[in-house]
């Protein structure tokens, strides 16, 4: 890696991204954390780095133009760069594509380029949209010849946002996260159910949110945990409406809880919490959302078992830290926000 001049300059100040048992933020370029590592690395290749996605073992973002580029595991292709071969560096991915989105699942990823929905890695659940289930190398199109806004890659799903506002889930169904009603694997988009117009979409590790656009969370799928937050433990087939007063302007789905940015900076988070996920301060699961002990935020990511924000160009994490997931420099579990520090 180059050298750089103090730990500082490392710090991200542009966004900082949770998933899986990491994180990653972007500086001048990308700075990744946690898997083990207890200090914030410079990821090569990344410099100018406009936007980024986290998934279980790898990352990928976007650079000016619309390039996609990512790194880390890349046993199923994740990485769309026509190989196999792991990356600690940066590769293109494949194809003359500009991306305006782009997000990372667990082996998975998918991109949204041109209101089409490209799709890369494992796909042996249908994750990938095309029709198969074989693992690609390189991106492909996700089948329907729809337009899509918006985007996101799950555990072994993904669901999309058309140009109407319509919801798309493909992918594993077993626990109901593609909100159709039933709970069979899909190769191809399929509508989610309720006839709502949504403006965002998340796909977490078994179940799904997405926003109206009127700004009400909505989430179905794997409930054992609250992550649905309709104040029940029953998993969902089909949209619930979580139970908040709250109007929300983001939302993310982790592995067993939700989180949602409210209007004004507030942020929010329901479901698994044994790690302190859910930033409120216990160890206690919750049905409803419980507000993050901090304000102030402009964005929010969820992991596996920790979440991460931006609040006034800091970036802050909290829950599991095993790993190192939180960039405090310890291994230790938090059950409120705490800045990055990678020292």
């Amino acid at each position: 890696l180059p050298p750089v001049a103090t730990a500082s300059a490392l710090l991200p100040r542009k966004a900082v991204v949770a998933g899986g048992a990491s994180s990653c933020g972007i500086a001048q370029g990308a700075v990744c954390w946690g898997n083990g590592e207890l200090t914030l690395s410079a990821v090569e290749g990344t410099a100018g780095l406009t936007e980024i996605s986290v998934g279980r073992g790898h990352a990928c973002g976007l650079l000016a133009g619309g390039r996609a580029v990512c790194w880390g595991d890349n046993k199923a292709g994740q990485l769309g760069d026509g190989s196999v071969k792991p990356s600690t560096t940066a590769v293109a991915v494949l194809g003359d594509l500009s991306f305006t989105a782009i997000s990372a699942g667990s082996n998975h990823t998918c991109g949204l380029a041109g209101g089409k929905v490209w799709c890369w890695g494992k796909g042996g659940e249908g994750q990938l949209g095309n029709g198969s289930h074989s693992d690609q190398k390189k991106p492909v199109a996700v089948k329907g010849g729809r337009s899509f806004v918006a985007i996101s890659s799950g555990g072994s799903h993904s669901c999309a946002v058309a140009a109407d506002g319509k919801a798309f889930c493909w992918g594993d169904g077993f626990s109901g996260q593609l909100g159709f009603g039933g709970q069979e694997q899909q190769a191809e988009p399929i509508d989610v159910s309720g006839g709502l117009k949504f403006s965002r979409i998340a796909a977490g590790g078994l179940h799904s949110c997405g926003l109206t656009t009127a700004g009400k969370a909505w989430c179905w799928g794997s409930n054992e945990h609250g992550q649905v937050g309709d104040g029940s433990k029953s998993d969902r087939a089909s949209p619930q409406a979580v139970s908040t007063t709250q109007t929300f302007t983001e939302i993310v789905a982790g592995q067993g809880f939700s989180c949602g940015l409210a209007e004004g900076g507030g942020a929010f988070c329901w479901g698994a919490n044994r790690a302190g996920q859910l930033g409120a301060g216990s160890k206690l699961d919750r049905t409803k959302p419980v507000p993050v002990g901090a304000g102030g935020f402009t964005s929010i990511s969820a992991g596996d078992g920790h979440a991460c924000g931006m609040a006034g160009g800091i970036g802050l994490c909290w829950g599991r830290n095993d790993k190192g997931q939180l960039g405090d420099g310890s291994t230790a579990q938090r059950g409120a926000p705490a800045p990055v520090k990678g020292e």
